[in-house]
């Protein structure tokens, strides 16, 4: 059976997958993979186009008639998240620009959750683009603000800019849940043999990245992270292994029973507030 996958190219995916992706012993199915922004994930999730594909959990309510949520591979942000960074002295207000990294993300639910519970009306015009562009986009004076995921939330201060606010933070402290960010979604309509036996290779893959990082660093850093850092923005070992360390956790081997009820709750706010119609991207 012929099965293909997307995920994004941030560490914590390429981290968690590196043995899913690299197992040869493995014989039940063919595996075809490909890496996407997190915004053509979600869009493409919301055209059925992959068997397997990591998705924003705000995007999730546009695509459930396709795709079920798998118990493990995803990202849960435990006092952290996206963030809300800022040149120095600049005005948040409707006279200055954003960069937020697509309209059906995690990030942008959690943007508009924070300027709704504090009353900010006078926002910004907002930018939806590539994450990997609002860091440049800010240095080029093209933006005042940007939310910033994957390694953008751990580098920014190298450039000079200001934290306005971590949205992840943000989220745990309103509403006393860990932010759900991405989730592994699996086509419903694929038999629930393959369906169990891919949560368990993804479960697997992740057990299998802690344990060679724990007990066999010099596999780790011959094998493993040049792959990661092959697809990473950032190249330095040390943001690698912060953004890694900082989003795969317990949660992603097998979400616990507080992430459970943390995407539970993160779904039904989504879906009741209808935050994130599935749209382009582009403006």
């Amino acid at each position: 059976m012929k099965l293909n996958l997307a995920i994004s190219p941030c560490p914590n995916d390429t981290f968690a997958f590196y043995h899913f992706l690299h197992d040869r012993e493995q014989t039940s199915f063919i595996l075809e993979h490909e890496f996407a922004d997190i915004q053509q994930l979600n869009e493409g999730a919301g055209a059925a186009k992959w068997d397997i594909v990591k998705a924003s959990f705000a995007a999730f309510p546009a695509f459930e008639k396709d795709y079920e949520l798998l118990p493990c591979g995803g990202a849960l942000g435990y006092g952290v998240g996206p963030v809300l960074i800022g040149k120095k002295d600049s005005d948040f207000n409707q006279n200055s620009k954003i960069g937020i990294p697509g309209r059906n993300t995690t990030a942008n639910l959690l943007y508009r959750f924070y300027l709704e519970s504090e009353g900010i009306q006078d926002s910004p015009v907002g930018q939806f683009m590539t994450f990997s562009d609002i860091l440049p986009a800010l240095q080029n004076d093209q933006l005042d603000f940007g939310v910033l995921i994957h390694e953008g939330r751990f580098v920014y201060q190298n450039f000079g800019f200001q934290l306005v606010n971590d949205l992840g933070d943000y989220w745990e402290k309103q509403t006393g849940f860990p932010v759900p960010l991405g989730g592994i979604f699996i086509r419903k309509d694929l038999p629930k043999d393959i369906k169990s036996l891919i949560a368990k290779k993804i479960s697997q893959s992740v057990e299998y990245g802690f344990d060679v990082y724990s007990n066999n660093k010099e596999k780790f850093t011959r094998e493993m992270l040049p792959f990661i850092a092959a697809h990473g923005q950032e190249l330095d070992r040390e943001t690698l292994l912060s953004h890694i360390f900082t989003y795969v956790n317990e949660d992603t081997v097998a979400l616990t029973e507080n992430g459970k009820r943390a995407v539970e709750f993160f779904l039904d706010y989504a879906r009741n507030k209808s935050r994130i119609p599935y749209e382009s991207s582009t403006i």
